[in-house]
C-alpha cells in the first residue's frame, strides 16, 4: 500500500494541505497530481517543477519505507504460489529498489521473477520481451487500468483490485473479467479456477 508515500510526498513537495482521504478520493477517480495542482491555482511552471521533483523522489528508499502490505497479501501470495508461478510486473523506475522493497516487505520469496518496465515499455511488451509464456487460463491481477490493459493484450484473465489506486467505477471502465476487493478475494478466484 503506497498511498501514504504518495500523499506525504505530494504535501511535502507542494505545501498544499490536502487531507489523505481527499487526496485519495481524487486520485482514485483518475485525477492526476497535475490536475489537482492546476485546480489549486498552481502555474504550469510550478506543476512541471513538481513533476520533475516527484519523479526524482517518489522511489527513494526513505519514501519506499512508508509502504506497507495490504492485509492478507502475504497469505494470498502463499496460497496462489502453491498452484501457480507468480511474477511482479510493474512500471517502477528502479528494478533494484523494487527488489529491495519486496525483500523488506518479506514477499520477494513468492515470485519467480520481478519485472519492471522502468517506464520505458508497456507491461505486455516486457512480458513478451522476456519470453514469458502465458496462456488464456493465466491471470493478471492489478489495481490500475494499465494492468487490465496489459492482461487483455496478453490474452489472460484479468482481476482488478478495488483496494488500490483506482475505485470500482474507474476500474470497471477497463472491462476486467473480475472486480474484487483485495488480494485474498483474487487468490480465491485463482485457486478455485478449473485450470488450477
Amino acid at each position: 500500500d503506497s498511498r501514504k508515500r504518495l500523499h506525504s510526498l505530494f504535501v511535502r513537495l507542494t505545501g498544499h494541505e490536502m487531507s489523505f482521504a481527499t487526496y485519495w478520493e481524487t486520485k482514485r477517480n483518475y485525477r492526476s497530481n497535475g490536475w489537482i495542482l492546476e485546480q489549486a491555482g498552481f502555474s504550469a511552471d510550478a506543476v512541471s517543477q513538481f513533476q520533475q521533483s516527484w519523479m526524482a523522489q517518489i522511489e527513494s528508499w526513505d519514501n519506499l519505507l512508508l509502504d506497507v502490505l495490504y492485509h492478507g497479501v502475504d497469505e494470498a501470495l502463499h496460497e496462489v504460489g502453491k498452484c501457480a508461478e507468480l511474477y511482479v510486473l510493474t512500471a517502477r523506475q528502479s528494478p533494484e529498489l523494487l527488489c529491495q522493497q519486496l525483500e523488506h516487505l518479506a514477499i520477494l520469496k513468492h515470485f519467480s521473477q520481478v519485472l519492471s518496465t522502468a517506464q520505458k515499455t508497456s507491461k505486455a511488451d516486457l512480458v513478451c520481451q522476456r519470453g514469458i509464456l502465458v496462456a488464456t487460463e493465466d491471470f493478471m491481477v492489478g489495481d490500475t487500468g494499465e494492468d487490465i490493459l496489459a492482461g487483455k493484450q496478453l490474452r489472460v484473465q484479468t482481476i482488478a483490485l478495488t483496494c488500490g489506486f483506482r475505485n470500482r467505477k474507474a476500474l470497471s471502465h477497463h472491462g476486467p473479467d473480475w472486480l474484487v476487493e483485495d488480494a485474498r478475494a483474487a487468490a480465491e478466484l485463482i485457486t478455485q479456477s478449473p485450470a488450477r
